[in-house]
């Protein structure tokens, strides 16, 4: 079955006209486009179309579809770069959701309400995995680290001189004394 052909047969569904009256006409097509060649959840659920149940920080879409009974839970991710599916990793989900999506919770995250949607204040928040990207990190004596000639040269130039204790300056250390206290003052200080 060619292009055409999918296209006139997905048209004449009363789902896809249900999804561009939500999503618009170039979304749901291009939606529908790749379910022909991905999972059947892109094109919707089994009652129809799939509501968008969250979204995070980085612009990631979650969805959830189930039937009536709850046996058949589905739950996934579309990333924000939906047109580029080369680098679609899972670190690219924030914490939270990826608990939401292994079914750890059923709740929605969301910053107030239980203790674990919300960030502590000691924990840094998610970014986005930087591999493949300029920001990608590089060694210092990597050949792409834009600063490996300087790194070259100070690891030239500098100079290792052996450890010798009798140098050591500064603080000492304390010692501690303790006076020993008979039996009887022992007890004697415990009474009062």
């Amino acid at each position: 079955m060619g292009l055409w052909a999918w296209t006139l047969n997905q048209m004449l569904t009363p789902k896809f006209w249900t999804l561009v009256r939500r999503e618009g006409f170039w979304q749901t097509y291009i939606r529908m486009h790749r379910a022909q060649s991905r999972s059947s959840h892109y094109a919707g659920g089994q009652n129809g179309p799939i509501q968008c149940v969250g979204q995070d920080q980085f612009g990631n879409k979650y969805y959830e579809d189930f039937d009536v009974t709850h046996r058949n839970q589905r739950r996934w991710v579309e990333y924000n770069d939906y047109f580029n599916p080369w680098h679609t990793l899972g670190d690219r989900v924030p914490p939270v959701w990826h608990g939401w999506m292994a079914h750890v919770y059923d709740e929605l995250p969301s910053r107030t309400g239980h203790s674990y949607f919300v960030q502590p204040f000691y924990q840094q928040p998610a970014t986005d995995n930087q591999s493949h990207t300029p920001h990608h990190y590089f060694p210092q004596g990597a050949m792409q680290n834009l600063n490996r000639l300087e790194f070259i040269k100070y690891h030239r130039n500098r100079r290792a001189a052996p450890f010798e204790p009798g140098q050591v300056s500064g603080f000492q250390g304390k010692k501690l004394v303790v006076e020993k206290q008979t039996y009887s003052e022992d007890v004697m200080a415990n009474r009062e």
